[in-house]
């Protein structure tokens, strides 16, 4: 399980929504699925993973925060997946949901 930790500052701090979109979101093991992501820190390195395990690319992301990536899904069984990014320096995450057919 993940922890997570908050407290109270008295800084301002702005927060960006962190996104990630699937293209396309669903198909057989061994799929090539395009990966956008945008929301992270600029030139940080995203670590793209499966259902939270296997880590399936690690990508540099732009000067803007936003990556896009090509990954193969895994040998999985069938039904809902979760493709999910971490920034390496903001820890920032998204996630999207892929299905695997039969």
């Amino acid at each position: 399980g993940t922890i997570f930790f908050f407290t109270d500052t008295a800084t301002t701090e702005i927060y960006t929504t962190t996104l990630m979109s699937l293209h396309p979101a669903s198909g057989p093991v061994g799929t090539q699925v395009t990966v956008t992501g945008s929301g992270f820190y600029a030139h940080e390195t995203a670590i793209v993973s499966w259902n939270g395990q296997a880590v399936l690319a690690r990508v540099m992301t732009s000067r803007s925060g936003t990556f896009t990536t090509k990954i193969t899904i895994p040998k999985s069984h069938a039904g809902a997946g979760t493709v999910s990014a971490r920034g390496s320096r903001s820890f920032a995450g998204a996630s999207a949901k892929f299905t695997v057919t039969g």
